[in-house]
């Protein structure tokens, strides 16, 4: 555990420096883009308009303790291989890194409060857009810099709380665990159409 706070704190300082827009992912997808692929692959197998709402409901159950499952032997093997490698602990620290949207969540915010002063209601509106999933054109000044707030506080649980703790009990198959049902969450845990 003591381990897993230092790791923790050094992927805090990673975040916090480089955050998730630097060039690398310019080059490659982020982790959190090829979970999302692979979310939308299982959804559309597995919760087809043809199958009865029974079996999408056992066939969502079964796709949550796959994923779930998968998660865990990819998150032992990288802890394994890990520690193949001199140094282990900055390599599972940037790693971990990747995983944690405080730098984001950050400049997201600040983008918002700076278009908002500098260039008027109408960008500040837009970068809100950008961040929230309501509608915010009939915002004013003081109901964007809420909605943003309230986004932050939202979003710091999900991108920052939440995968720090999960990495500090149960390492890096819960942090990976963690993302991958809260990125599924995300995106296909409400009632639509299907």
């Amino acid at each position: 555990m003591n381990e897993h706070i230092f790791i923790i704190l050094i992927a805090l300082a990673i975040d916090g420096i480089w955050g998730d827009n630097h060039f690398f992912w310019k080059k490659i997808n982020h982790p959190i883009k090829y979970f999302g692929k692979f979310i939308d692959w299982l959804d559309n197998e597995f919760n087809r308009e043809e199958f009865s709402s029974n079996a999408k409901i056992l066939n969502g159950a079964a796709v949550v303790v796959a994923m779930t499952f998968l998660a865990y032997l990819i998150g032992l093997f990288l802890e394994k291989l890990f520690l193949i490698f001199p140094f282990s602990i900055i390599f599972e620290a940037i790693f971990v890194s990747v995983f944690i949207a405080a730098r984001s969540l950050f400049d997201h915010v600040k983008a918002v409060n700076s278009s908002l002063i500098q260039e008027g209601l109408e960008e500040g509106r837009s970068k809100l857009s950008l961040i929230v999933g309501r509608d915010v054109s009939n915002l004013d000044f003081g109901g964007i810099l809420r909605a943003a707030i309230e986004s932050l506080a939202e979003n710091f649980s999900d991108g920052v709380v939440a995968p720090i703790l999960w990495y500090l009990i149960f390492g890096i198959p819960g942090l990976l665990i963690y993302k991958l049902i809260n990125t599924a969450d995300s995106m296909i845990g409400h009632k639509n159409s299907k």
